[in-house]
């Protein structure tokens, strides 16, 4: 009786701490409503899903593989969502009817910090190691997705120089927020990271957890977005030992919802990007020029895409399935794609190819898919882009990957048309990072983007 008295206290403290906060930056989460004390609390904290594994939207409604009707876009109901599809300098200052990525992002820093203050106060066994893990991975993978919004593209010639993010490594919201610098910024991030790596086991019981190859997916993707392709390759390819590739024959493609589990073998970890009005499926319509990138042999094409009456497309192709929220996460056919890109920026084209080729095996109707033969290098990466963008679709990487692809000599102009006014953002715009939140920069005291 004792034991559930404590245990109803425990929870009833935890319910305290995830809803209690103050202003820090955006909000400043008391300290004091709850300490967690021993692995199981601290797990609870970690699988707090309203904040730990969702991801920001932000950069997935700028992104333009989607488009609004006009009676859809007035229908928003919000200006920050309205500045974000037309890529418009709004002030950000309005929460709309959710929260937005940064204030989501960084409750769950806190989170992870929390987690790690308490396992440095105890000795280290087989479950504090794993929640410690998790803790790194998270605010790991929180500060990657903000940094692909909300700072400019990592180039190591100049990474010193730019800003990037306030770093907030504790739990005392009394310590001043001060924007790091983007090469400081990534430094932490791969800290994190090789720390979730060597304390996180091999699997977990659930999806939702990261395991170790989670963060050696992870590690891919930071060091592909910093344009470190020799450390992209040796990070894939340990993330890719022991795990498996989806065959979309052995799928009902044709369903409503092909991917509605979260057993999908290919899933690494599951995350979601939180649902703004605009992601909705009912009203984001697919770039009519992204389907005709598809043949028709191509599974991808019914499993990803549903015809609505009007004759346009919605995505249906979410590994999160039904749920309203788009999968996020990292999987395996992300990691094969982070390979054979870093492959062919390295000059082995064949190798590229040849890890091309087997996603793609998986994807086409059996039968009909012709492997693709060794050719011009700049032919093979224009390839492996195209096939990254008709694969990856949806899950918030597409924001970040026109930024660094345009950063190294691409030539991609993002345009939509609203009321019949045409918007573009053209190669080297400044908007492509986007203006933090303004009442953060008001309270925080820190520095805004620059325009």
């Amino acid at each position: 009786m004792k034991n559930c008295t404590n245990r109803l206290i425990f929870f009833i403290l935890l319910i305290g701490l995830l809803a209690g906060c103050k202003k820090f930056l955006e909000e400043k989460p008391d300290k004091k409503l709850a300490v967690p004390v021993n692995a199981e609390h601290f797990q609870a904290l970690l699988n707090e899903s309203s904040q730990i594994d969702i991801s920001p939207s932000e950069g997935e409604i700028a992104s333009a593989d989607f488009y609004l009707s006009d009676d859809d876009y007035e229908s928003l109901g919000c200006e920050t969502e309205w500045d974000l599809y037309r890529w418009r300098d709004g002030p950000f200052t309005e929460l709309c009817y959710i929260e937005d990525g940064w204030r989501k992002c960084y409750k769950s820093i806190y989170h992870c910090n929390v987690v790690l203050e308490g396992v440095a106060e105890q000795a280290l066994n087989e479950e504090l190691k794993n929640v410690k893990g998790q803790a790194h991975f998270h605010r790991a993978v929180n500060l990657l997705e903000m940094a692909g919004i909300w700072a400019s593209i990592y180039d190591e010639n100049t990474a010193d120089e730019k800003l990037g993010l306030p770093l907030r490594l504790s739990s005392d919201f009394n310590v001043k927020s001060e924007r790091a610098n983007l090469k400081e910024t990534y430094r932490q991030i791969l800290e994190d990271l090789k720390e979730a790596e060597v304390n996180l086991p091999v699997r977990q019981p659930n999806r939702r957890w990261p395991g170790r190859s989670a963060a050696l997916g992870l590690l891919a993707r930071t060091y592909l977005f910093m344009g470190d392709f020799e450390n992209a390759l040796v990070y894939a390819d340990k993330a890719l030992q022991g795990v498996s590739l989806l065959d979309f024959n052995e799928i009902d493609v044709q369903a409503d919802y092909p991917f509605n589990s979260e057993d999908n073998e290919e899933v690494l970890l599951y995350k979601f990007l939180f649902t703004y009005y605009s992601l909705n499926e009912a009203v984001a319509k697919v770039d009519s020029n992204l389907i005709k990138l598809y043949d028709n042999r191509d599974l991808r094409k019914p499993a990803f895409f549903r015809v609505n009456e009007d004759g346009s497309y919605r995505f249906k192709g979410s590994y999160g399935g039904g749920r309203g929220a788009y999968f996020s996460g990292i999987a395996v056919d992300e990691v094969m794609l982070i390979k054979a890109e870093a492959l062919v920026r390295l000059g082995e084209v064949g190798e590229a190819l040849s890890v091309l080729n087997q996603l793609l095996e998986k994807r086409w109707q059996r039968g009909f898919f012709k492997p693709y033969q060794t050719v011009d290098a700049q032919e093979t990466l224009d390839l492996i882009l195209k096939e990254r963008r008709k694969e990856l679709l949806f899950r918030g990487l597409r924001w970040f990957d026109v930024k660094r692809i345009n950063h190294l000599g691409g030539k991609i102009t993002l345009e939509r048309e609203v009321n019949g006014q045409r918007y573009t953002l053209p190669v080297g715009d400044p908007r492509f990072t986007i203006l933090i939140p303004e009442d953060v920069i008001r309270l925080g005291g820190i520095p805004q983007n620059e325009r």
